[in-house]
């Protein structure tokens, strides 16, 4: 599966390329910090977004269940590395 960037990811890279600033923990801890909890809520986003999927049965594992380590494999599988 291609790995997808995350809207988080897509603002900070379009932002800060075009000022020539890289944000790291050391350079801007308070500006890295509030970036890496905005990609924490993303994450959270899309994982309860999948299973508010399974509830309503629209996705399903190959049991025909769907579990939380479902959402976090799907999140990882997407959008990691």
């Amino acid at each position: 599966m291609e790995k997808k960037t995350s809207s988080v990811e897509w603002l900070v890279e379009k932002l800060f390329a075009d000022l020539d600033i890289e944000i790291t923990n050391e350079t801007n801890p308070a500006l890295f910090n509030l970036i890496q909890q905005a990609k924490e809520k993303y994450r959270e986003e899309i994982e309860e977004a999948y299973e508010q999927g399974c509830e309503i049965g629209e996705m399903f594992n190959n049991e025909n269940r769907c579990f939380k380590t479902d959402a976090q494999k799907y999140y990882n599988e997407t959008f990691k590395g």
